[in-house]
């Protein structure tokens, strides 16, 4: 649920001129590209974090996992304008939300 609210919001929060004001034109191209900076982060967190569900337990990784992507959230539109950040953001929920996944 958190990838399908993020991924839809993208799209306004990109185009809008108080956060990043990105042409309408090159809108997907940048979408895109986060999804595609997201997902090697996510596949590598993913291989490591069946090491974490044995040291700390299922619970704990996933009330962790759930904890750290809210704070990620939070941080998420205070990014703007700085694209970079907003990439590095958009790899941190990959990463945090590899253990529900």
């Amino acid at each position: 649920m958190i990838g399908v609210y993020m991924n839809t919001q993208l799209t306004y929060m990109l185009q809008d001129e108080n956060y990043f004001d990105i042409d309408k034109k090159v809108i997907g191209q940048k979408v895109a590209e986060l999804t595609i900076y997201s997902l090697p982060v996510s596949m590598i967190t993913t291989f490591f974090i069946s090491y974490i569900f044995e040291i700390l337990g299922r619970r704990n990784t996933l009330c962790l996992s759930y904890f750290f992507t809210a704070i990620v959230l939070f941080i998420f539109p205070r990014t703007a304008p700085h694209y970079n950040y907003l990439i590095l953001m958009r790899c941190l929920i990959a990463m945090t939300m590899s253990a529900p996944i």
